[in-house]
C-alpha cells in the first residue's frame, strides 16, 4: 500500500493545518529544529554538554556513539520527555518550554526502545491511543476518523492481521511494527526512534528497516534514529551525528564518517574500512581483539 494514495487517509503528509498549533504559518520554517548550547546535568553528572545542531525537513539522521554517550538522553530532551531543553531547543522557532504537550505530539512522534514495557491491550486499541493529540474530542472517545487513521496505520505497517491480538503475545518484530504503526496514526511529520532494530533477529531487523525506509520515502517523514549498527543504520542515513561523553563530536555526511581516525576517536577502538564484494558499498568493521 502506498500510504499517500488515499486523500482521505489520516496517514502520510498531513496538511499543515492539522499539524501546527494556532498562530503558526501554514508552511513551517527551515530548519524545523534548532538546538543552541544545550547542556543537561543531573546531580553531579553532565549528561549533555553544549549541544548545537539543526534539523531540516525530510532528513534521515542517524545518532551514534558508545554506550553512555547520551544518545537516548538527547532524543528524550529534544522531545520534551526529560527536562533541560526548555529554552535551548526550538521547534519551528518556538522554545520547547512553550509547546503544550498535545501540540508537540502533533508534530513529533517518539518510538521508544522495544525493551520498554507496553500496556496489556489489543494492538488496535494501543495504536488508537496515538490519536490523543488530535483535538479535545479524545476525552469523549475516539471518533470515526481516529479509527480510520488507526486502521490505515496498521495496514501501512503490514500488521492488520494483528489488530485483535494482545501486545503481550507478539514477537519482538511484531511489537516494533506496532510501535511504528502508532507513530503513523499520530500523523506527526517528525519521528524520533530509539534503537528501532534492537533485540531483533536478522529477519525481523531487515523487515523493520525496510518498513521504515519505505514509510520515510512515501510519507516524507523527517526521521532521527539512535543506531548501533554503523553499516545498516548510520551509513544509510543522509546525515550522521556522533556523541561522546555527552558532547557532539561529529555532524556530517556518512561518507565522512568512514575514516579510521574519526571512528577511533569516537569509539576508542580500531576499525577497518572495507568494500562489500557484491554491492560495492562501504563497510566498517571493528578489529578483533580491540577493547
Amino acid at each position: 500500500m502506498n500510504i499517500t494514495d488515499n486523500k482521505n487517509a489520516a496517514i502520510g503528509n498531513p496538511s499543515a493545518s492539522t499539524l501546527l498549533p494556532a498562530g503558526h504559518p501554514d508552511t513551517p520554517p527551515h530548519p524545523i529544529l534548532i538546538v543552541e548550547g544545550l547542556s543537561v546535568r543531573v546531580g553531579g553528572s553532565t549528561l549533555l554538554s553544549d549541544i548545537c545542531l539543526r534539523l531540516e525537513e525530510r532528513e534521515r539522521v542517524a545518532v551514534i556513539g558508545p554506550n553512555g554517550a547520551g544518545k537516548t538522553t538527547l532524543l528524550r530532551v529534544l522531545a520534551g520527555f526529560l527536562p533541560g531543553g526548555e529554552t535551548a531547543v526550538r521547534w519551528q522557532g518556538r522554545p520547547l518550554g512553550e509547546w503544550p504537550r498535545r501540540d508537540l505530539a502533533r508534530w513529533l512522534a517518539f518510538v521508544p526502545q522495544m525493551s520498554e514495557r507496553l500496556p496489556p491491550c489489543p494492538v488496535f486499541d494501543f495504536v488508537l491511543l496515538a490519536r490523543y493529540a488530535h483535538g479535545e474530542r479524545w476525552f469523549g472517545g475516539a471518533d470515526r476518523r481516529d479509527r480510520a487513521a488507526a486502521g490505515l496505520a496498521l495496514e501501512a505497517a503490514g500488521i492488520t492481521h494483528l489488530a485483535e491480538r494482545d501486545l503481550s503475545t507478539l514477537s519482538g518484530g511484531e511489537r516494533q511494527k506496532v510501535l511504528i504503526a502508532a507513530a503513523l496514526a499520530q500523523e506527526a511529520p517528525v519521528w524520533f526512534l530509539d534503537e528501532p532494530a534492537a533485540f531483533l533477529d536478522y529477519r525481523q531487523e531487515l523487515e523493520v528497516r525496510s518498513l521504515l525506509t519505505r514509510l520515510q520515502k512515501e510519507a516524507g517523514k523527517t526521521v532521527v534514529s539512535v543506531v548501533h549498527d554503523l553499516n545498516r543504520g548510520a551509513l544509510d542515513a543522509d546525515r550522521v551525528i556522533a556523541l561522546q561523553g555527552g558532547r557532539l563530536v561529529f555532524d556530517g555526511p556518512p561518507a565522512a564518517l568512514a575514516d579510521r581516525a574519526r571512528l577511533r576517536s569516537i569509539f576508542a577502538t580500531e576499525f577497518d574500512i572495507l568494500t562489500h564484494p557484491g554491492t560495492g558499498k562501504v563497510l566498517v568493521v571493528a578489529r578483533e581483539g580491540q577493547p
